[in-house]
């Protein structure tokens, strides 16, 4: 018998959404990985009709400290919900539910396929799709004006 317990990760991200003020339909905006960088995008984000909002949450798969000189380059989110990246907005059932951020993408597949198989919801079935996204880089989508990097120091590129 095993008695090592699995050590979680205690590292957190800051994932972003943008939330439309009259339908509160929601859409996903991008991720941070500290509190100012999420501030900064917050504020890229939000404008007449559109409120960003933040759910801080675990990066699975990281080992070790997660700062500005120890993080992965790219992160894996994985949702229930909303539509594949890449794809039409409007082609989304539902709004994004995020189900994890991992470090890798074997990480994230892994997640999409405990959650097919801890689904809860029998009647609704949500798909599952795995976003590919940077630290710092606000979605264009999500702020109607292009895409825009911010530093992990909250300073717009």
């Amino acid at each position: 018998m095993d008695t090592k317990k699995q050590k979680k990760s205690t590292a957190r991200i800051f994932v972003l959404f943008a939330r439309k003020d009259d339908s509160f339909d929601e859409s996903f905006a991008g991720v941070a990985l500290t509190r100012a960088q999420e501030k900064v995008m917050g504020q890229c984000v939000d404008r007449s009709g559109v409120t960003c909002w933040t759910e801080e949450t675990c990066l699975r798969g990281w080992n070790g400290p997660l700062d500005e000189e120890h993080h992965p380059e790219v992160v894996y989110i994985v949702f229930r919900g909303g539509h594949a990246q890449g794809s039409d907005p409007s082609s989304a059932e539902f709004d994004p539910e995020l189900k994890a951020a991992c470090a890798t993408r074997d990480q994230a597949e892994k997640e999409v396929a405990r959650g097919k198989s801890n689904d809860e919801s029998p009647i609704f079935v949500k798909e599952c799709h795995i976003w590919k996204a940077s630290f710092g880089r606000v979605l264009s989508g999500a702020n109607n004006r292009g895409e825009v990097q911010v530093s992990m120091y909250g300073v717009r590129n």
